[in-house]
């Protein structure tokens, strides 16, 4: 007899910004690109080839806030919690 899973769990990205994510950070962004509102930081992350992951992490800011240095960024990544992905129905 086989059990059903559900599909939907805990996501491991919705802990705050760890440690090994800001070189990753680091590597794409530069207080040069700031002041960028998230959806500017993530276009510029399309167009330098950053790894999805870090796609995923800015994906957690608000979207019409400006930051206007790698610190603040930063700041709001480890205040920010992951969006509600809906539960699929039983």
């Amino acid at each position: 007899m086989s059990t059903t899973q559900p599909l939907h769990h805990e996501s491991s990205w919705s802990a705050p910004v760890s440690q090994d994510l800001r070189p990753q950070l680091d590597e794409y962004l530069s207080d040069r690109c700031l002041p960028a509102t998230r959806d500017e930081l993530q276009a510029l992350l399309v167009q330098r080839h950053a790894p999805s992951r870090v796609l995923w992490e800015l994906a957690r800011l608000p979207e019409n806030r400006r930051y206007s240095d790698l610190d603040q960024l930063y700041a709001a990544l480890e205040a920010a919690t992951a969006p509600t992905l809906p539960r699929e129905p039983y």
